[in-house]
């Protein structure tokens, strides 16, 4: 799947771009835009990629995703997903006032975060708002979020002219594992038509990772899906997501999550 710049659309009289989405799921959408967004989740789970980062989500989560980065959601599992998305841009005009200048300041930090104490109540007064009171309620909105306690995820990858094609080789690597692709550095050298040792060098310069550390973060992520559906034991799940040695795979996943995998698949 290639990653797409999604063109956002602006009615008269609007500068912010709301939408309220109801679907059974998520499908993968890689695509970046040069409007902030922000998401929040208050029904389903499935996997969050930003930049070169992935990492499980469930409701309800908010995300603020910064401008020109590359990010979808991938709903998995049965049941109802539900989404409240929030788009401007921060070179508008308004931003240039006085009085939103620390507002600002925190809205253009260049990597994404994550809160679990968003108010929907509040989101949803944005959304529902006339016009005259949208960018109230957008700025009440964003004062709250200013208060909360964030955590930072995705990575530094942003679109620009000339990175396209860094954004085109970490599509082509998010696409091979998207698609089942076998997790090792080998196989995945060869389907980039590159050395490991030119794939290695690529990854490190582009998301500060070695191309091991971008592997194990993936085996975990997807471990984690693996663990909390309960079909699978943990000694066959190490082994479906690649990890040849159980030892390695409890290591790496307790360094993650700071539980060990029975741990999780029980809590």
């Amino acid at each position: 799947m290639r990653l797409e710049e999604e063109p956002i659309f602006y009615g008269p009289n609007q500068s912010v771009q709301l939408q309220h989405r109801q679907e059974r799921e998520f499908p993968f959408f890689w695509h970046w835009h040069g409007e902030l967004e922000i998401t929040m989740i208050t029904k389903g789970r499935g996997l969050r990629r930003i930049g070169s980062d992935l990492q499980a989500y469930e409701a309800p989560e908010c995300v603020i995703v910064p401008s020109q980065q590359p990010h979808s959601w991938m709903s998995q599992g049965e049941g109802e997903n539900e989404a409240w998305i929030c788009q401007f841009r921060l070179d508008a005009p308004l931003w240039q006032q006085a009085e939103l200048r620390e507002l600002h300041q925190w809205l253009c930090l260049n990597q994404a975060r994550v809160s679990k104490q968003a108010s929907l109540e509040l989101f949803v007064a944005l959304a529902e708002s006339v016009e005259t009171k949208r960018l109230a309620r957008l700025l009440d909105f964003l004062d709250h979020l200013m208060k909360l306690k964030w955590t930072k995820t995705g990575s530094s990858l942003i679109v620009q002219d000339s990175g396209k094609e860094q954004a085109d080789w970490m599509n082509r690597i998010q696409s091979w594992l998207e698609q089942g692709g076998k997790l090792s550095v080998p196989a995945l050298a060869e389907q980039m038509y590159c050395s490991e040792s030119s794939l290695r060098r690529y990854v490190k310069k582009h998301t500060g990772q070695t191309l091991t550390e971008l592997l194990n973060d993936w085996r975990v992520e997807k471990a984690k899906t693996l663990l909390r559906s309960k079909e699978m034991g943990v000694l066959k799940i190490a082994y479906e997501v690649g990890f040849e040695n159980v030892s390695h795979f409890h290591r790496q996943f307790k360094r993650h999550c700071g539980l060990t995998p029975k741990q999780y698949q029980l809590k």
